[in-house]
């Protein structure tokens, strides 16, 4: 069942609003005089990046359009599904699928974010302001979608008392998924610099895709073995130490691809000044 909303949403492309990018083909990076307009406004500290990112949050969603299709896929995944399964929503490869949903609902708007080419900060506070709001928005998002299911769960089966999941399981996968919005939203900042905008969400969609078809049919169709692994590896006691190390890889990664991105002109502060 938890296959079902992912191509849903995969049509939630902001490319047809007017933000930043236009029709999703605006070039990747500013021109030397985009970006020499950029430096002639007023420098921008960090925390005023962030809050203008979070503010352009309904254009780098898609506008009226991309936030109803939001609140309809929170809908589905926070009503309609878990009501619909009852306790065996609490199934931890369901939690996990949820906790780790953040690289679907922000691999967009991190694309949005780094194709806008208006630039008023310095280069490198430009690309860390960006990044600590978009991943901020893709866990936020993905917490929601699971704090909402949850809630939805007890509503339905209240016998006087919630029923949630272990604190330490909750904590690992939690602590998972934002380390992968991390991860997507700095492998979006690479994509962006070198493809159009419509050809990184792409990349970004199929490959997060395939991820988690991949994880749900080994946890059910795959060998007995494999299956059993995995649902040891998920339990409370053991979650919290491979999560930790899984966080470790995967912001180390996004470590490396945020570098990468740093040093192109874009961010490097390699274009010419006015």
């Amino acid at each position: 069942m938890m296959l079902l909303p992912v191509p849903f949403y995969l049509h939630m492309d902001s490319s047809k609003s007017r933000g930043a990018s236009g029709d999703g083909k605006r070039r990747a990076h500013p021109t030397a005089n985009e970006a020499a307009e950029a430096y002639s406004a007023p420098s921008q500290t960090l925390a005023q990046v962030i809050a203008d990112e979070l503010r352009w949050l309904p254009r780098r969603m898609g506008g009226w359009r991309g936030m109803a299709l939001f609140a309809v896929f929170l809908a589905i995944l926070g009503y309609m599904f878990p009501t619909a399964m009852g306790f065996s929503f609490l199934d931890p490869h369901i939690l996990l699928a949820y906790a780790c949903s953040s690289p679907f609902f922000v691999s967009s708007v991190a694309v949005e974010s780094f194709a806008d080419a208006r630039d008023f900060a310095p280069p490198r506070v430009m690309l860390a302001g960006k990044t600590i709001a978009a991943t901020a928005f893709g866990w936020a998002a993905s917490v929601l979608a699971l704090g909402l299911a949850l809630t939805s769960v007890n509503l339905r089966e209240w016998h006087g008392s919630a029923v949630l999941p272990d604190a330490r399981f909750l904590a690992g996968v939690l602590g998972l998924g934002l380390a992968l919005s991390a991860f997507t939203v700095a492998a979006a900042a690479v994509l962006t610099l070198r493809l159009p905008a419509y050809q990184a969400k792409t990349i970004l969609r199929r490959a997060f895709f395939i991820a988690l078809v991949s994880v749900v049919l080994l946890a059910r169709y795959g060998e007995v073995e494999w299956r059993d692994s995995l649902t040891g590896m998920l339990a409370p006691g053991s979650i919290l130490r491979i999560a930790t190390v899984a966080m470790l890889v995967f912001f180390a990664a996004a470590g490396g691809l945020l570098a990468v991105a740093s040093r192109h002109p874009r961010y490097s502060g390699e274009f010419p000044r006015s």
